[in-house]
């Protein structure tokens, strides 16, 4: 399965463009995820439909920035449109681990790594009460959250960057599984096996030589997206 359009920004939401929970219609409501934001966010909202159909898929993508865990698991993370907002796990502590940080490491969520959040909305905090107004308190922060151990939650080993970048190439460099990823050969060399070799890694690319896979992975740049391919076949099979 192909990943969906990295360049499509009514797939790949923003925390400011996620529909929000307290309009969204309550049969095609998450049942695995909330999130709110700050009253002015809305502002920023994409000018296409904030709500998804129940057979349409949206994604969240965003980069971890500080593990800010106190009483409960808490991320800070930096989305598509670089703004930042807080990922918080609803149920403290979650039920597979009463250490957040083993938690998170057996996960493999830690700092610089991206996560992704399918179909993810946003609800709205209370707005500043008068007394907040006049006191001069700046709009309340929301957060997205997750119940449970926000198994619909998957990471990407890389920065945003890099994630995007393999997203927005895989029909180029991903869908012609007939040539090698680095000279264009179609036959494995030498042998009377012809067959590209798969990289061992992320099972995403094929070489027709050792001389080749060794040079695509120092010189090609595989070598700092590998992990990240993998990742992508585990989530898109």
């Amino acid at each position: 399965m192909a990943p969906p359009d990295f360049t499509s920004n009514k797939t790949f939401r923003t925390f400011r463009t996620l529909p929000s929970s307290t309009s969204l219609p309550p049969s095609t409501s998450p049942p695995s995820t909330s999130s709110s934001a700050s009253p002015l966010s809305t502002s920023s909202a994409s000018s296409s439909s904030p709500h998804a159909s129940p057979e349409e898929t949206y994604y969240l993508l965003a980069q971890i920035k500080e593990n800010m865990s106190i009483t409960k698991p808490t991320l800070i993370l930096e989305d598509l449109s670089s703004s930042t907002f807080a990922l918080v796990w609803e149920d403290s502590p979650p039920s597979s681990s009463p250490n957040f940080n083993e938690f998170f490491k057996a996960r493999n969520i830690k700092k610089g790594n991206c996560i992704l959040i399918p179909n993810a909305v946003r609800s709205d905090p209370p707005p500043l009460t008068e007394q907040e107004i006049q006191e001069g308190k700046p709009p309340k922060q929301g957060c997205v959250k997750l119940k449970g151990n926000g198994d619909e939650l998957k990471v990407f080993p890389g920065t945003l960057e890099k994630v995007v970048g393999v997203g927005q190439h895989w029909a180029e460099d991903m869908a012609d599984t007939s040539r090698c990823w680095e000279c264009g050969a179609t036959e494995r060399k030498g042998g009377d096996d012809k067959k590209l070799m798969n990289c061992t890694g992320c099972g995403g690319v094929r070489y027709c030589s050792k001389e080749c896979q060794v040079k695509g992975w120092t010189e090609g740049g595989h070598k700092t997206v590998c992990k990240v391919i993998k990742a992508f076949r585990d989530i898109w099979p």
